[in-house]
């Protein structure tokens, strides 16, 4: 692993010089959180935004700007009407690597089953930057998707 150091330099009436180096995170969430200039709650929805997302879930989904209200971005069902399916695709920022996502799939709200363990879903995509499930139409389904920021 490579680390990367900051250096404050502290003159003292120009007489006495004090390097302190201290590890700087520049990666993952830690840079996107700087970039927007958001605090280091990654929980919090920042003043401005608005749109109830949390900051890590809008990490967490390609295209997603946490200064902007932009709840369109986040996953939703769409009908096939070519093989009679019902689609929901997520966009995966393939640089957030440090995020876990989960999609839990359930058709009753009592017993919840990751997407692709649950018997009436087919997982069609599950790669870096993108999740795609399916179901028939006909088939009531409800989901959560959960982001876990990894250590």
């Amino acid at each position: 692993d490579i680390e990367t150091y900051q250096t404050v330099v502290t003159v003292a009436n120009g007489l006495n010089t004090k390097l302190d180096h201290k590890p700087v995170d520049v990666s993952g969430y830690n840079t996107f959180a700087t970039t927007y200039g958001l605090s280091a709650d990654m929980l919090e929805d920042e003043p401005g935004d608005g749109d109830g997302i949390c900051n890590l879930i809008e990490y967490a989904v390609a295209g997603m700007n946490p200064t902007s209200n932009d709840g369109e971005m986040l996953p939703m069902f769409l009908h096939d009407l070519s093989d009679d399916k019902m689609r929901l695709t997520l966009n995966r920022r393939p640089d957030a690597t440090d995020v876990q996502i989960e999609v839990m799939i359930s058709t009753d709200l009592s017993v919840w089953l990751e997407a692709g363990s649950h018997p009436t879903v087919s997982v069609e995509t599950d790669d870096a930057s993108q999740l795609i499930i399916s179901f028939d139409a006909g088939t009531r389904v409800f989901f959560f998707f959960r982001v876990t920021h990894l250590p």
